[in-house]
């Protein structure tokens, strides 16, 4: 039986599976903070901005740097740490 590019075309279409994707990103606990406080953020995961917060996983993450300058400086805490950004702001 051969069919025609349209029938391809119309049968990939229906019966394609929606994609379910999941955000990842930093929550921070403030958006502002002084000059020594700290500054904290949770890893969240989830969809539109709403999940759930996750410790800090060294074997989920390639790196975890902070960018002054174009100098990377490493933010690695340690194993577990939540929320898993912690430092002191400058």
């Amino acid at each position: 039986m051969k069919m025609s590019l349209s029938s391809v075309i119309i049968f990939s279409i229906l019966s394609a599976k929606p994609i379910f994707a999941h955000e990842y990103w930093l929550s921070p606990l403030n958006y502002q903070v002084e000059s020594g406080e700290n500054i904290a953020a949770h890893f969240r995961n989830g969809e539109e901005f709403v999940g759930s917060t996750f410790p800090y996983l060294p074997n989920r993450l390639t790196r975890f740097e902070l960018l002054v300058e174009g100098q990377p400086y490493d933010l690695s805490p340690r194993a577990g740490d939540n929320p898993a950004l912690q430092l002191p702001a400058p």
